[in-house]
């Protein structure tokens, strides 16, 4: 028997989202190769996140087997029960195959079919009887090897064994043997991606236990800098309440079973918590060296968070002179020498989550002025107030962009009043105790906020106000609401009819055009387009098939090479329709009409010729039959004359073959007459065929004198007539 090689994949514990039920296969005894004729057990066991999993389903060697409950038992095993066993639920995906080999050697090598780190080694070099002695060897990749108490990856390798029988030395085929990871590598992952100072802070070391062995025992703990900062605990979570600055640093986290035979590290991830706000620093106006019966302003001096303020206190040494209020400034009014001392302000979050303290402030109040003190000249050098300057960034911006406001001043006594306008309405006033300039963000709502813009100064001493020089911003309204007009909205054009297509903008400032058909871009030189009006119009001049499709007009404008705005209008179609038939055809139409009407009424003519023949013949034989003639009277040829001649020609017809009605014995028709007479006022163009006619027809009926036997045609009854003066062609 060729030698068997078992390989497994790692099989990890699927998260909920994933999969609510995962499947197993659980063999009973937990061997991989059995002999012929022993006993093999057979278990689908389920991890399901729900309670309900549906039936259960059988597979070998990915052919279905008639098997539909959770356990079955092959009671004595055969060479045809070896392969892959499968199975899977309802609701899951099939499991992991789990192989099965039945031998027929002497001596077989024993391993669970699937092996994980920290396991205890177990195996059995079993014998097909009892027979065989006790003693037994044990080979890794051919060597001889002393069996591990509990395996880690240095276990992976083709082992083989041996016993005897009698004198005889037995080796069992080699079985390769994988050791699979117990648990993923954890990984340290952060509750949320930007940490500042006093937020909650929750660091989670995240693994994944191998499912069969997920019922085991983890323990975690984490380090920061590569110091152990939380003891190994079955809680996979560290939180710190409210972070610091000093929390900025490394960390990492490491997982262990109980009894520590398997232990993982992840990798160190750095977490830099950002600063809320700086530390305050505590300012003196107009210094700390001040005259007595003076104010001294105390200023705690730091930067807000966007969005929020903070809170300031003032002490004296440990004493508190002012609780926390909003105001920063604190006035020490008609200071006297008891007034001396050191001091300090303290800020913190409206949330009191974050406190910080300045460093102390020593306050001196001297009876007079001296060389240390403020002179007179120096008093008044500080009260004057220059122009101010305004400085307004970024320069150019589009709607709802934000703008910051410079406004400042390089001579100033504090505290400093600011005040920001635009097209002389006030923005608003801003304070300054300590820096020579303010800034003040304003949202641009509208594209006509682009100025004038401009600032002014004062202080509490000079009445004097200066307004610094005026500033306009490039304000840019991007494009918005583009469509496609026309001067019609029939989609239906005529070949050769013209259109002009305008791209309308609600919203842009100063947009470019470009225009597509069926998607392909039209090129502003093409032939079969013109672009006017700055590319906004699409005039096309005679309209072909090829015209037919779908047009759109795409408005962009730009602020800069990094923010370009584009909006591609609702797709417009037209249809060049092939023109109805032309004035030719309908001539020609109207000509074969009448060609046709003309046979027609000849066709008519004849036929009443044929039936008046007979009665022409008996009339024209009753008046010569002395003469002993046999000449047949004739319907007269049709002549058709221009309506229009002379009088002498008008309605003259050829007569000149009827015979004689004096002695006609004849009944009903005597004569018929059909003739068709062209207008001569009808056209001008005598070759054109929309001429105008007329056609007549007439019949002439015989009576029968009474008196006498004999029957006297008298031809002078009208039979039959009819007119139809105009018909065109």
């Amino acid at each position: 028997m060729s030698a068997l090689l078992w390989m497994v994949s790692i099989s990890f514990l699927l998260e909920p989202s994933e999969a609510e039920v995962v499947t197993y296969v659980i063999l009973d005894p937990d061997w991989r190769t059995i002999f012929r004729g022993e006993k093999m057990s057979f278990t689908c066991n389920v991890y399901s996140t729900t309670q309900t999993y549906g039936d259960f389903y059988w597979y070998k060697d990915n052919q279905e087997i008639q098997i539909y409950q959770q356990k079955f038992q092959i009671n004595s095993a055969e060479i045809r029960h070896s392969g892959k066993y499968q199975c899977e639920t309802t609701s899951s995906e099939r499991s992991d195959p789990v192989s099965l080999d039945v031998s027929n050697d002497w001596v077989i090598l024993q391993v669970p079919p699937y092996i994980y780190e920290g396991d205890r080694w177990t195996t059995n070099c079993h014998g097909w009887d009892n027979l065989f002695s006790k003693g037994v060897k044990t080979y890794k990749d051919n060597q001889i090897k002393s069996l591990h108490y509990y395996v880690d990856k240095t276990v992976n390798g083709v082992y083989k064994c041996e016993r005897k029988r009698f004198l005889t030395t037995h080796t069992s085929n080699g079985i390769s043997v994988l050791v699979h990871d117990l648990f993923s590598v954890p990984v340290l992952k952060l509750t949320q991606s930007i940490i500042r100072e006093g937020d909650e802070m929750t660091l989670i070391c995240d693994t994944t236990l191998a499912l069969r062995r997920r019922t085991t025992t983890l323990q975690f703990a984490f380090y920061k800098d590569e110091q152990k900062i939380w003891e190994f605990s079955e809680n996979d979570k560290y939180r710190i309440s409210s972070v610091r600055l000093e929390h900025s640093g490394k960390y990492s986290c490491e997982v262990t079973t109980l009894l520590g035979t398997v232990k993982k590290m992840s990798d160190s991830s750095t977490i830099h918590v950002q600063e809320l706000f700086k530390t305050p620093v505590l300012e003196a106006f107009p210094s700390a060296n001040v005259r007595k019966e003076e104010n001294v302003a105390l200023q705690c001096v730091s930067t807000p968070p966007s969005g929020s303020s903070l809170l300031y206190s003032f002490f004296r040494g440990s004493r508190t002179i002012r609780d926390y209020t909003v105001d920063n400034t604190y006035i020490i009014p008609r200071a006297s020498e008891e007034s001396s001392g050191n001091y300090k302000c303290s800020s913190k979050s409206a949330n009191n989550k974050v406190l910080k303290y300045s460093e102390d402030l020593s306050i001196v109040v001297k009876k007079t002025f001296d060389d240390g003190a403020i002179g007179k000249g120096d008093f008044d050098r500080s009260v004057g107030v220059d122009q101010p300057r305004l400085k307004i960034l970024p320069e150019k911006v589009m709607v709802n962009d934000e703008v910051t406001l410079h406004c400042e001043s390089s001579k100033s006594f504090f505290p400093m009043y600011y005040r920001f306008y635009h097209n002389g309405t006030i923005l608003g006033n801003v304070t300054s105790y300590k820096k020579r300039f303010v800034e003040m963000r304003h949202i641009i709502k509208v594209v006509t906020m682009t100025g004038p813009y401009y600032c002014d100064s004062r202080n509490d001493i000079s009445t004097r106000i200066q307004r610094s020089g005026t500033v306009n911003v490039f304000v840019m309204d991007p494009v918005a609401n583009v469509s496609i007009t026309m001067a019609k909205d029939d989609e239906d054009f005529l070949l050769g009819e013209t259109v002009t297509f305008t791209c309308s903008v609600l919203h842009g400032t100063s947009p470019s055009f470009i225009w597509f058909h069926n998607e392909n871009v039209i090129d502003e030189l093409s032939i079969y387009y013109q672009l006017i009006d700055h590319q906004k119009q699409l005039y096309i001049d005679s309209l072909q098939i090829h015209h037919s499709g779908t047009y759109q007009c795409k408005a962009s404008n730009k602020l800069s090479p990094n923010r370009t705005f584009s909006v591609l209008s609702v797709p417009r179609y037209i249809n060049v329709l092939e023109p109805s038939p032309t004035v030719e055809s309908n001539v020609l139409i109207i000509a074969l009409s009448v060609v046709l009407l003309t046979i027609l009424t000849a066709a008519i003519g004849f036929i009443h010729r044929q039936k008046m023949a007979p009665l022409l013949i008996n009339c024209a034989f009753n008046q010569f039959k002395t003469e002993r003639t046999n000449g047949p009277a004739r319907i007269t040829h049709v002549t058709t004359i221009d309506v229009g001649a002379s009088s002498t020609n008008s309605g003259q017809e050829d007569y000149s073959n009827i015979p004689s009605m004096g002695r006609v014995d004849c009944e009903d028709i005597c004569y018929a007459h059909i003739g068709i007479n062209r207008l001569a006022e009808a056209s001008p163009h005598p070759n054109k065929c929309n001429e105008e006619f007329s056609v007549t027809y007439s019949a002439i009926k015989s009576s029968t004198d009474t008196e006498t036997t004999q029957r006297t045609p008298v031809c002078t009854d009208l039979y039959q007539n009819f007119s139809n003066n105009r018909f065109q062609s």
